[in-house]
């Protein structure tokens, strides 16, 4: 039985029904900002983004925010600075956004993208190709967040990663996080991921990364293969399922990581994720 409603069926009329449904299918698209105001997103629609524009320029304001904000609070290990200058995030005036990490003599510089209240997805495939960079704790991302994650954080929020890759082709994977109770028991929720069947070369050359929601299932993949299926039934005891909602995209490339500490000798400046297109394809009944 739905919380809130009794057993006796109500008859509404016509009129009712039909701003009922327009308000559902209006909240199915909303987020909360981090100051507590609840807007519609930018974009619900399909979206297409092959990162046209000058050398040097920013990605399309349309779709995309940049977050220089601090690594604080990320508790990843992270080492680099998030900015937003040219050197670290751009258009190279070849259809690819750039995102770069930098060292210099004053620390590690790199830059992230975001999507949050511009196009906020629910159901439907969302996918980019890319081409990723490798080096000793250099760490690639293309990953979604819950849209209320402002409000209520994470991993309550849930996080679908998309592709990461810590140092090298070999530890490319996606995976699954999401709120796991006791939540005292388990505060950073549970985690399920998923690599290749055998290594792929991801930093050689470019790879479409997809993400293909619906209700109570998600699916994830590289080109023709699927890497991993979600559902209800596939988590752990006690799990909760939160990917009903829409979510953001995220791209960065994060310098260190509480799995291989800070860059090394080894490590090569500029590391540099090339994305050549992104796209969201919302499913037929929630375009």
């Amino acid at each position: 039985m739905r919380k809130g409603f009794g057993s006796t069926p109500v008859s509404l009329p016509l009129s009712a029904l039909v701003i009922f449904l327009s308000f559902t299918l209006m909240m199915s698209v909303v987020h909360v900002n981090s100051l507590g105001g609840i807007r519609l997103a930018a974009t619900s629609g399909p979206v297409f983004d092959d990162f046209t524009g000058p050398a040097g320029s920013a990605p399309n304001s349309q779709y995309w925010t940049i977050d220089p904000a601090s690594t604080a609070g990320w508790a990843n290990g992270e080492v680099g600075t998030y900015t937003d200058s040219p050197d670290n995030i751009r258009l190279d005036g070849q259809d690819h956004l750039v995102i770069q990490a930098l060292n210099s003599a004053t620390g590690y510089t790199t830059a992230r993208v975001n999507t949050l209240g511009k196009v906020n997805m629910l159901y439907g495939r969302v996918e980019a190709r890319m081409k990723l960079p490798a080096g000793y704790a250099i760490w690639p991302a293309f990953w979604l967040l819950g849209s209320n994650n402002p409000t209520v954080g994470w991993p309550q929020c849930g996080e679908l990663d998309i592709a990461e890759m810590v140092s090298d082709d070999s530890n490319f994977h996606v995976s699954a996080h999401g709120p796991q109770n006791p939540q005292e028991s388990y505060p950073d929720g549970f985690e399920i991921a998923a690599w290749p069947p055998s290594p792929i070369a991801v930093s050689q050359d470019f790879h479409i990364y997809w993400a293909n929601r619906q209700f109570n299932s998600m699916q994830v993949g590289i080109d023709d293969t699927i890497l991993a299926t979600y559902t209800p039934a596939s988590l752990p005891e006690a799990a909760q399922w939160v990917f009903n909602a829409p979510m953001y995209a995220i791209l960065n490339v994060a310098v260190g990581s509480k799995f291989t500490g800070p860059p090394n000798d080894s490590t090569s400046f500029p590391a540099t994720m090339l994305v050549d297109w992104f796209r969201y394809t919302p499913s037929p009944t929630t375009a």
